[in-house]
């Protein structure tokens, strides 16, 4: 992270650093988790620290390509993953979307393994991982906005403002245990 600060929260459990050539130089997993419109830059800076040869590169940046991230590694043979997780992931409950690029099946199994500790993964082509997206992604606010617009009702039906929240919140967790 560019800041102490933004790492304070995570130097309890892990070795933080705001050093990222540092940081990729022995690793086996470089994970870019970066706002999409920073990764060109931020992978340019690392990629002279880096070793594809036995390295995998693992992109958490919509809309980034393997073109693109091949480009900015200056390999186009480097072993390359795509990830996009909903925000569900927090939880343990996330819906993420895998697509690789050059890598074996022990890799493919590695990664997809690692996302799958923190909810259901969908491997896809990389031409998916847009929709992928949109499915799961958007599929979190439109069931939020659903919620709110539910309990809502609930209130003009006379539950006050808690109990209808309530209400709204067992029945759509229902629903999903149902499924």
């Amino acid at each position: 992270a560019r800041s102490a600060e933004t790492l304070s929260k995570y130097q309890e459990r892990f070795n933080v650093t705001t050093d990222n050539q540092a940081a990729v130089r022995d690793a086996d997993v470089v994970i870019f988790a970066v706002k999409p419109w920073l990764m060109e830059d931020v992978v340019k800076d690392v990629a002279p620290c880096m070793n594809p040869d036995r390295q995998i590169v693992v992109s958490v940046a919509a809309g980034v390509s393997f073109s693109q991230l091949s480009e900015w590694l200056g390999r186009a043979d480097a072993v390359m993953f795509r990830v996009i997780p909903n925000t569900a992931i927090e939880i343990g409950s996330g819906v993420t979307f895998v697509s690789s690029h050059n890598a074996s099946e022990t890799q493919r199994e590695m990664i997809v393994g690692m996302f799958a500790e923190m909810g259901y993964v969908q491997e896809v082509g990389e031409g998916m991982m847009a929709s992928g997206t949109a499915l799961a992604s958007c599929g979190i606010a439109y069931a939020m906005k659903y919620i709110q617009a539910a309990a809502t009702g609930g209130e003009l039906l006379g539950f006050d403002k808690e109990q209808s929240e309530k209400i709204v919140e067992y029945t759509v967790k229902g629903a999903a245990e149902l499924l």
